[in-house]
């Protein structure tokens, strides 16, 4: 099944009233996210809730089962005391003996299957059930003002209203009265030419008057004031685009950006097909000539022939021609070297002596080396292929034709040695042997098969003087053993906000205790415990009390990622014990 982390956010809220009866019950909302921290939005889950007395595991006194779905956030609603009651009885429960805890299981395909998630104390607000049976009616004094909760998650954006009407246009106000006029200026520039007025209709012809004498030019009149502001026009039309404006100079390169993470090792790439076989190469220059070898001492000689040969024709005798004129008779013998066999070579006639005269075993009967058909017989002790390379006298040698008698492989060469390189998936499904060796590209690793057990540590402890701020954070760790995980511990301080409690999640499961905490950093250790698998990560979760602390961090830690810590620093420092099984393992070579 899908591993999943629920995601406490607001727990046990009930609404009481000073004229009412306390209600049989109290809210519960949490969130729901999947391994990777991914939020399950509008997605059906089963839950089943368990009401626990005296310790976490202890006497349930009440169980009841929910069918929900998601919101849009991940959120799921929830009263507990008003599901469907699997055992016990809400109403019954005496809130004031004892502590008690709620256990919240989950089953994410919204069946029954259900997982346990963690199991959490209920604090102050359910008991407030207890007031109506607790025989006064005298309020307490007011609690002490409990720590700020987180915020909720921000709600969807309404839709935008719609454009109101525009108001009327106001009244235009009156004419003021006009001034008197005031003292006859000084006759101003000579004013531009007007346009040419209409030409008017052309009247009768009149008599022709005597011309009349010329008058004084009248004074200008006084300006007349400015009319009434007109209402504004319309919109005029967009302007044609400016010319371009010419380009700026080019700015400064800016820096380089960081290097971003080596991402995971790629799948190894499928084999390719084989390649046409290349052709032959030439043949090779005929070797020189050996030198003639000594003459042998004079035979004596032998009786005369009468056309034939003395030597009769056999198994290493071979006799060709007629014994005519022009075909005499041609006599070739195949006979081994004198002391073939004896394992000494007589240099004089033959090539090699295996100390026997069979064929096939790189030596013949006639003390000739033969040539090897395969890299098998190559293999069979005492053979060398004729060359240097590769030697097998019970050893082997790779560079080297005298290897070590007392090594199985000695390797005398210049070039390193390549282990295998293999995924964590590739090598989970391997069956390997005592004593295997490869180099785990997962956890860049160099690992070997052995037996192995007891008390691992896993940790990231270097300081670089940032600490994270107190708010809720998460954080993931990567084992690079399997077993199990039997403590953690944090270098924590106290933020002025410290509660006295610090909380949190690893795996899946919750934890938390009393603490006292200085103000400098310190580790703060707690007893866990966790399944792990090597190459697989674990969550951790900060909850919101044990949020109130200073956690110092780094970003040197190669498996792990964190939230909500400061820019650059993605890891919180920490220590694991890691309980281990006795028995054959892959064990880093560090």
């Amino acid at each position: 099944m899908k591993r999943l982390i629920l995601s406490l956010v607001a727990i046990a809220t009930i609404s009481l009233s000073s004229f009412g009866q306390a209600p049989e019950g109290f809210k519960y909302q949490a969130v729901v996210r999947d391994a990777g921290n991914i939020i399950l939005n509008n997605q059906s889950v089963g839950m089943q809730m368990t009401i626990q007395q005296g310790s976490i595991g202890g006497v349930t006194v009440y169980q009841e089962t929910f069918s929900l779905t998601t919101n849009a956030y991940g959120l799921v609603n929830l009263e507990i005391g008003s599901g469907t009651v699997v055992s016990g009885d809400f109403t019954t429960i005496d809130w004031s003996v004892g502590s008690y805890f709620i256990e919240t299981a989950v089953d994410v395909t919204g069946g029954t299957s259900y997982a346990v998630m963690g199991t959490s104390q209920l604090m102050s607000v359910p008991y407030a059930l207890y007031a109506k049976t607790s025989g006064s009616s005298t309020p307490g004094p007011p609690g002490p003002q409990g720590p700020i909760g987180n915020d909720g998650a921000i709600g969807a954006t309404g839709p935008q209203g719609p454009i109101g009407n525009d108001g009327a246009i106001g009244a235009t106000g009156p004419q003021g009265p006009i001034g008197n006029d005031g003292a006859a200026g000084a006759t101003g520039a000579q004013g531009p030419i007007g346009n040419d007025g209409a030409i008017g209709a052309t009247g009768a012809q009149g008599a022709v008057g005597n011309d009349g004498a010329v008058g004084a030019t009248g004074a200008q009149g006084a300006v007349g004031n400015d009319g009434a502001a007109g209402a504004t026009g319309a919109q005029g039309p967009v302007g044609n685009d400016g010319a371009a404006g010419a380009t700026g100079a080019q700015g400064p390169i800016g820096n380089d950006g960081a290097v971003g993470a080596t991402g995971p090792q790629g799948p190894i790439g499928l084999t390719g097909s084989t390649g046409a076989a290349g052709t032959n190469g030439i043949a090779g220059a005929a070797g020189p000539i050996g030198p003639i070898g000594l003459t042998g001492l004079t035979g004596s000689t032998g009786a005369a022939g009468q056309g034939g040969v003395t030597q009769a024709a056999g198994a290493n005798v071979t006799i060709t021609g007629t014994g005519t004129t022009g075909d005499p008779y041609t006599v070739s013998t195949n006979f081994p070297p004198p002391n073939m066999g004896d394992g000494i070579l007589d240099v004089c006639c033959e090539e090699c002596d295996d100390g026997n005269t069979v064929n096939g075993d790189g030596c013949d009967e006639f003390g000739r080396v033969e040539i090897q058909p395969s890299l098998d017989q190559v293999l069979v002790v005492g053979n060398d292929a004729g060359g240097s390379s590769i030697v097998n006298t019970g050893q082997i040698g790779i560079g080297t034709a005298t290897p070590n008698p007392n090594t199985s492989v000695e390797i005398s060469t210049p070039l390193p040695l390549i282990m295998p390189r293999m995924t964590q998936t590739e090598i989970d499904m391997i069956t390997p042997i005592e004593g295997m060796m490869q180099y785990n590209t997962s956890l860049q690793k160099l690992q070997v098969y052995e037996m192995a057990g007891g008390i691992a540590e896993h940790n990231n402890e270097f300081m670089t003087g940032e600490s994270g701020h107190d708010n809720f954070f998460n954080q993931t760790i990567t084992p690079d053993v399997t077993g199990t995980i039997i403590a953690i511990s944090f270098l924590v301080k106290d933020n002025g906000l410290a509660c006295g409690f610090l909380d949190f999640s690893l795996g899946g499961l919750g934890y938390g205790d009393i603490v006292t905490v200085g103000t400098s950093f310190g580790w703060q250790s707690f007893v866990v415990n966790v399944p792990c698998i090597a190459g697989s990560m674990v969550s951790l979760y900060m909850g919101p009390c044990g949020s109130s602390y200073n956690y110092a961090t780094n970003n040197a830690y190669i498996g792990g990622s964190g939230c909500c810590f400061p820019a650059g620093m993605d890891d919180v420092v920490f220590r694991l014990q890691i309980q281990t099984p006795t028995g054959l393992q892959w064990v880093n070579l560090d």
